[in-house]
């Protein structure tokens, strides 16, 4: 999952006269918080998996990757130019 959006990351990314970014953007952004959601909501099962020693070596180490390929993802989307959004106070 976070593979397939770390590829579509690498894509170059403008904005429109209007300010807004271009419908490939608003689709990264999108599967970014998709997986990031998806990450938010097993993360309590996680835990408790590996509080009660039910997560094997192996799935932590899986778990562990994917957090961090999540993390680099977020940075990344932060670096590319596309327009601020709109502050939550606004």
């Amino acid at each position: 999952m976070a593979t397939r959006l770390a590829q579509r990351t690498v894509t170059t990314r403008a904005t429109s006269p209007e300010g807004m970014p271009p419908p490939e953007a608003i689709t990264e952004t999108n599967a970014l918080v998709k997986a990031l959601a998806t990450m938010a909501g097993n993360l309590p099962i996680a835990a408790l998996e590996l509080r009660e020693g039910r997560m094997s070596p192996e799935r932590q180490r899986a778990l562990g990757a994917l957090i961090v390929e999540l993390g680099e993802l977020v940075r990344l989307h932060a670096e590319l130019p596309i327009a601020p959004a709109a502050s939550p106070t606004a």
